[in-house]
C-alpha cells in the first residue's frame, strides 16, 4: 500500500455539519481508489432521515462506489424514491450506471445558471 499523496477532505453532512472521513490511510494495491466503502456507508446511513425531510438533496457524486450500490447508493436511492429534487455529479465514465439507475435524471450543464433554472423548474411542480 502506498501513502496517500496528500489530505482530502471528509464528507460533512450539510445540515448536521457532522464530518465523515472517507479516505484510506493507505492506498490499495493495484488500484487507484483510497475512498474507505465503510466510511462513506456510515456517513450514508447518518443522513438517510436528512434526505427525507429535506426540500433539495445535494450529494457530493455519483461515482464507483454507486455504481456498485454503495457508498452514498442508498441516499440516492431514498431521495429518488421520496420524489425529491436531487443535485449531484457524475462522471463521463459512471453515467451509463447513473442513467440506469436514474432514467429519467435531467442532465445539466455545470453553471450556476443551469442549476437555477433547473431548481425553479422542480420547485414549482
Amino acid at each position: 500500500m502506498a501513502p496517500r499523496a496528500g489530505p482530502a477532505p471528509p464528507l460533512r453532512g450539510i445540515i448536521s455539519g457532522k464530518l465523515y472521513p472517507i479516505h484510506l490511510e493507505f492506498q490499495q494495491v493495484h488500484t487507484s481508489c483510497d475512498i474507505d466503502a465503510e466510511g462513506v456507508e456510515t456517513a450514508c446511513a447518518a443522513i438517510i432521515n436528512d434526505v427525507l425531510t429535506s426540500d433539495l438533496v445535494v450529494l457530493s457524486k455519483f461515482g464507483k462506489l454507486e455504481a456498485m450500490r454503495r457508498g452514498l447508493f442508498a441516499a440516492f436511492e431514498a431521495a429518488i424514491a421520496a420524489e425529491k429534487p436531487l443535485l449531484t455529479t457524475v462522471s463521463d465514465r459512471h453515467r451509463d450506471a447513473w442513467q440506469d439507475f436514474a432514467p429519467d435524471a435531467i442532465l445539466l450543464h455545470a453553471g450556476e445558471a443551469g442549476i437555477q433554472d433547473w431548481w425553479h423548474t422542480v420547485r414549482t411542480r
